[in-house]
């Protein structure tokens, strides 16, 4: 890790000893995947929309806890890790605590995590990536990487981590294990049992 700080940085912004930690403490297989699923979940009922929904500005109180429960699974699983191999992932930090130390002057109201996510000013112009039809109006993109990387490629990984490891997720199951976007026109793909 200090190679690649040294090529990217004068200073170091990454710290972390193994790739396991790196990837429980990836933002955004615990922030995009849960947002998207919120937003449909929410908004579904209105497809197609007039304009692209806000991704963070908007956000409602079920969807900030199950981010903050995602987030929580993570930090049981790194604790099982910990205890049971000794795998150094103290790296692996709430992500509330990764908000904050990533946006220390960007976020406007730190009153709670629902606030520090729609007053972080890069996250207020921020919409959930869709697809612009023929009439103007909009459909979610499930082609986007939010859905088709950070679910098969971070998620699920972390899934079978935590089965190895005996660790029950069941927020994760939420986000991988069935049809989270079951009002839209075109679902995901089940990705998990």
């Amino acid at each position: 890790m200090a190679f690649l700080n040294s090529v990217f940085c004068d200073h170091p912004v990454l710290n972390t000893d193994n790739f396991l930690a790196l990837e429980l403490m990836n933002p955004g297989s615990i922030l995009h995947p849960t947002i998207s699923r919120g937003i449909i979940r929410r908004h579904g009922d209105t497809l197609p929309w007039e304009h692209e929904p806000w991704f963070y500005r908007d956000l409602d109180d079920l969807t900030v806890r199950e981010v903050t429960t995602l987030s929580n699974e993570y930090l049981v699983l790194k604790g099982v890790l910990f205890d049971r191999f000794g795998i150094d992932l103290s790296s692996v930090i709430p992500i509330r605590d990764w908000l904050t130390r990533s946006y220390p002057q960007d976020v406007v109201d730190k009153t709670n995590f629902k606030t520090m996510l729609t007053s972080n000013r890069p996250y207020r112009v921020a919409a959930l990536p869709c697809v612009k039809q023929a009439d103007g109006k909009y459909l979610p993109d499930y082609e986007h990487r939010y859905v088709r990387e950070e679910i098969p490629c971070s998620s699920v990984v972390i899934k079978g981590i935590a089965v190895l490891a005996g660790v029950l997720t069941p927020q994760l199951d939420e986000i991988i294990g069935k049809q989270p976007y079951n009002r839209a026109p075109s679902p995901l793909p089940r990705y998990g049992p």
